[in-house]
């Protein structure tokens, strides 16, 4: 640029002025260009270093920035299938049977926020028979999003035959909120057949907070041939206040016989919530149990059931046991049923 500068300061560049009207049009037009590139080498060469800077700076900004706008996707369409913001209803339904699962997960997604209810049936469909796992849970909460009545029976059936437990998991959690009585008989099922220990948790916690009856016999199995002692002991406390006739006797061998003396804790202080006649020699038996906590629950329990015929068995039993703890609350109770 410098070496057109100083060129320019002569007059070689003007051109032959008597000749010019001879000169060949494209001739003349090369003269012009030439012209108009000098002018803006003296403008640019004329300001400061710094504003030279700043001005290829912008000028790289501008640059970037036209050519982004026809490169990168927008912001509704980053990390999406699709853009979101464009598509219609019509298309988000047909996205729900794209092959590729992305599409129908982000399909499920809008259709979700969208309330579009008339993705319902294939959201039922997607829920329990799509091959992607992350799809079946998200078409599943989505039919809940959506309004659907059928979110509670698909619930339902995904806890028991989808193939991922994190999926049964979620889908446990729709019938704890939106269940009924109904629900328990499909509870009492997941109770024999989960194999996940963690499902089949949920499913006895479910019945022992919701007090859903139904799911007796499977409860009463859960309590006697179920391994894991995090899903007996829900389940213990799901039956207890659900136990009668055979059931209470299946409750009494366990609060006298298990093992565990937190179980047999347990089963005594559910019975002393709602002790009934059947319930008294088998609590007077407890009184006995090594584990303390367990015989002074049991001292409540005969309380509780207000027979004062075992006043003096309290009073006799006082006498005989050597924690001081335990002796107390056999005496306590004996007092508070007059004997």
């Amino acid at each position: 640029m410098t070496r057109l500068a100083s060129v320019a300061s002569d007059d070689t560049l003007q051109g032959p002025a008597s000749d010019a009207s001879i000169l060949a049009p494209l001739q003349l037009a090369f003269w012009m260009l030439c012209k108009e590139a000098v002018v803006f080498s003296q403008a640019f060469l004329s300001i400061s270093a710094a504003r030279r800077l700043l001005l290829g700076r912008l000028s790289a900004v501008v640059f970037v920035a036209i050519i982004a706008q026809g490169v990168l996707p927008s912001t509704s369409l980053a990390g999406k299938a699709f853009d979101v913001e464009v598509v219609t209803g019509r298309e988000l339904l047909a996205y729900l049977d794209h092959p590729d699962w992305r599409f129908r997960l982000d399909a499920i997604s809008e259709s979700a926020h969208r309330k579009l209810i008339q993705a319902a049936d294939k959201l039922v469909v997607l829920a329990g028979h799509d091959d992607n796992s992350r799809v079946r849970k998200a078409a599943l909460k989505a039919l809940g999003a959506v309004g659907s009545s059928w979110w509670l029976p698909t619930a339902e059936r995904v806890a028991e035959d989808d193939p991922e437990a994190a999926n049964r998991k979620e889908a446990l959690l729709v019938i704890e909120n939106k269940g009924a009585e109904r629900s328990s008989a499909m509870l009492g099922r997941i109770l024999l057949n989960d194999s996940d220990a963690g499902v089949r948790r949920k499913a006895a916690l479910i019945l022992r907070n919701t007090g859903w009856p139904g799911a007796e016999d499977a409860l009463a199995q859960v309590v006697t041939q179920d391994g894991d002692p995090d899903v007996r002991q829900p389940a213990l406390e799901a039956l207890i206040p659900l136990a009668r006739d055979e059931r209470r006797s299946l409750l009494h061998r366990v609060m006298l016989d298990d093992p565990d003396k937190k179980v047999r804790l347990r089963v005594v202080q559910g019975i002393a919530k709602a002790p009934v006649a059947v319930d008294r020699e088998p609590l007077v038996a407890a009184l006995g149990d090594p584990y303390s906590h367990a015989a002074r629950h049991a001292a409540r329990a005969l309380v509780a059931l207000g027979d004062r015929s075992v006043a003096p068995i309290l009073r006799a039993k006082a006498l005989e046991v050597r924690d001081r703890k335990v002796a107390a609350e056999f005496n306590e109770a004996a007092a508070k049923l007059g004997g």
